[in-house]
């Protein structure tokens, strides 16, 4: 009973959620900015289709083509503001608690491991 924990709140070190989450932040900034890219080109839920979508979606007979970037590149689009909506809250909440406790290199690695997966 002597000795006594000091409780620290929010992972302690202070800092702005960047410094404790910076792969989080930058994958979410990363989606957010092709999201726009869609939207200035005429796509992204705001009417079918594209020129975005047509030249950097997941489509098997490009990749087949030798197109390989669209398996990467077709995990950053988005169909609608609350496909974007959603994928970024549930990003920014998990990427805030997982980042700091398994370290930005594995959380890059459980980002991309299952985007690659997901386009193969």
């Amino acid at each position: 009973m002597r000795q006594r924990k000091r409780v620290v709140r929010g992972g302690g070190g202070g800092g702005s959620g960047f410094s404790r989450a910076p792969a989080t932040f930058v994958l979410i900034a990363l989606n957010v900015a092709a999201y726009l890219f869609e939207i200035a080109a005429g796509g992204g839920g705001l009417s079918p289709g594209g020129s975005v979508i047509n030249d950097f979606a997941l489509r098997g007979v490009s990749v087949a083509d030798g197109e390989w970037y669209r398996l990467l590149t077709g995990g950053f689009l988005h169909a609608s503001l609350i496909h974007i909506g959603f994928n970024m809250l549930l990003l920014f909440f998990l990427g805030r608690l997982l980042e700091p406790a398994l370290g930005t290199r594995r959380v890059v690695a459980l980002y991309f491991a299952p985007l690659l997966a997901g386009a193969a």
